[in-house]
């Protein structure tokens, strides 16, 4: 097996986990802690992944257009990023406003967090990626 399919091996085994639950790239759904289920497309679940598997930096929407739609970016005007990312962000319970997961980091992208939350905000961590 080459090293990237190892590696996309190891993304598709991951689980995030997040306030509310905790979302299966495998399965391509969320479950909640109250015990609902919401499936993610597939769009979501490539986008995720990317996220995952280039945790912990910042990614322009000019490269995730790139890598996970496989689209110049040079050659299209859209918002389609912004718009899988709030829908993501619903999805995950993450408030657009101020987002604990799926992070805008200004003036270069997105962003999967690993932090935890303030204490004001409970004990909880914000994600946490747990391989199965």
């Amino acid at each position: 097996m080459n090293r990237k399919a190892g590696q996309e091996s190891k993304v598709n085994r991951v689980r995030i986990r997040f306030a509310d639950g905790v979302v299966d790239l495998r399965r391509a759904e969320v479950r909640y802690a109250s015990g609902e289920r919401c499936a993610l497309s597939q769009r979501e679940v490539a986008l995720l992944r990317f996220l995952v598997s280039h945790r912990g930096r910042a990614i322009s929407r000019d490269e995730i257009l790139e890598q996970v739609w496989q689209v110049d970016p040079r050659r299209i005007n859209t918002r389609t990023v912004d718009m899988h990312v709030s829908l993501l962000r619903a999805k995950l319970h993450d408030d657009g406003a101020r987002p604990q997961v799926l992070l805008t980091v200004h003036g270069r992208g997105y962003m999967l967090s690993l932090k935890r939350r303030p204490a004001a905000r409970a004990a909880v961590e914000n994600a946490a990626i747990d391989a199965v």
